[in-house]
């Protein structure tokens, strides 16, 4: 035996005990039920994405979480009624395109990832800003091994008054799994806010 089929023999082993007797248990960000991450073998041909989501939620939360990949405007991203129609561009970007030259996202505010995000932004939860932020880096991942990856992420900045009632930034703990996904620094030093809304 080869010492790489040795360390993985080895290694598949002491994770069957591990989950056996229940040491692979964790609690889903999302509900916070106790479960048992998905193994190698189950998350093999799986998108990034979604490997990240099956060590981060549940089964039944994993099910909520879809990958819109089609119905929406591929300028900006608003979404169509019916979720499978092709991506058309929208009404107002027929009228003006976006300054942007591309965008990425996962899915429609709605459900599980909406829960997510408000529970992120107001209820503290950096677990699940951190689990979005890994879900979008497997998405991010993905598209810059094809297309020129960018030098660097700058996170939304908060005005100082509510980044010091909320304690952190939640859009710079959702851009740092992101950016180590793509390997690309968080700069939150090139922007400020003026204003207090958000």
């Amino acid at each position: 035996m080869r010492p790489a089929e040795a360390v993985a023999f080895i290694r598949a082993g002491a994770e069957g005990l591990l989950r056996r007797v229940g040491l692979f248990e964790r609690r889903c960000v999302h509900c916070l039920a106790p479960f048992v991450p998905a193994s190698e073998e189950e998350t093999d041909g799986m998108p990034l994405w979604q490997r990240e989501c099956s060590q981060l939620l549940c089964a039944s939360c994993r099910k909520l979480v879809i990958r819109r990949e089609e119905g929406f405007c591929p300028y900006c991203g608003e979404p169509s009624p019916v979720a499978d129609a092709p991506c058309m561009p929208c009404e107002k970007c027929l009228r003006r395109l976006p300054p942007w030259d591309g965008f990425l996202f996962l899915g429609i505010y709605e459900g599980c990832l909406r829960d997510m995000v408000l529970k992120g932004k107001f209820g503290g939860g950096v677990p699940s800003l951190e689990a979005l932020g890994r879900m979008l880096g497997g998405i991010c991942r993905e598209e810059y091994e094809v297309s020129q990856r960018p030098d660097v992420i700058i996170p939304m900045p908060l005005h100082r008054k509510r980044l010091v009632s909320r304690g952190f930034s939640q859009c710079v703990e959702l851009c740092r799994p992101m950016a180590c996904a793509i390997g690309v620094p968080v700069r939150n030093d090139l922007l400020f806010r003026d204003g207090e809304s958000a």
